[in-house]
């Protein structure tokens, strides 16, 4: 087992300032790398008082800039906001400067989109070309974020990892990773999967439960 992180980069009472949880972020990633985590992905948020990370892939491109061996990517990338094609160009080009460590991460959270699929197709068709499956890695390190639903068979349909947000739904997480894998195998794509659960860590149990 592999074990990543997920930063939504938290505006807390030791990051006072948007600036100040950025920038803690960015350690993170350092720290993460240091310490042997496989990956680390920010999340998008907006108009929020509590996160700071609106723009997941300027985040991953300033933490690729500070990491050398640890994998970077977004968690996603709220793809119904954006022309698909600005993201291609985006994941693209931090693949050709930092090559197989990117992962694109995407998502729609509650937001509508007819052509999410479309998009989707087109993002692993296109970064797929770059970085076709291998390592334990989808198609073009694409990855479709979900809490169960119809995000599973989709990401299986396309060709993509899923990434179940156990944090945020905490139930449906097999049922969802069976239903994905189920999709991939009957359209011949290999089957990448991550679950994203919430940890709290402390120097005691007690003060952990706390």
């Amino acid at each position: 087992m592999r074990v990543s992180v997920l930063d939504q980069v938290p505006i807390t009472e030791h990051t006072a300032t948007r600036a100040e949880a950025v920038q803690s972020g960015l350690r993170l990633a350092q720290e993460a790398e240091a310490l042997g985590y496989h990956r680390i992905w920010f999340a998008e948020h907006h108009r929020s008082a509590s996160f700071a990370s609106t723009a997941p892939e300027m985040m991953t491109a300033l933490a690729l800039e500070r990491t050398e061996r640890i994998r970077v990517g977004t968690g996603g990338i709220l793809l119904p906001l954006y022309p698909v094609q600005k993201v291609i160009e985006v994941m693209a080009l931090l693949g050709q400067v930092h090559g197989d460590r990117v992962d694109a991460g995407v998502g729609r959270a509650a937001l509508d989109d007819p052509d999410y699929g479309e998009k989707i197709a087109a993002l692993v068709h296109a970064l797929g070309t770059q970085h076709p499956s291998g390592a334990g890695e989808p198609d073009g390190r694409v990855w479709v974020l979900g809490a169960g639903g119809s995000a599973a068979p989709l990401a299986g349909l396309v060709g993509a990892g899923y990434a179940h947000g156990h944090f945020f739904v905490p139930r449906g997480g097999e049922a969802a990773t069976a239903a994905y894998r189920a999709t991939a195998t009957e359209h011949g794509h290999g089957a990448h999967t991550v679950l994203a659960v919430r940890v709290i860590t402390a120097e005691t149990h007690e003060r952990a439960q706390q």
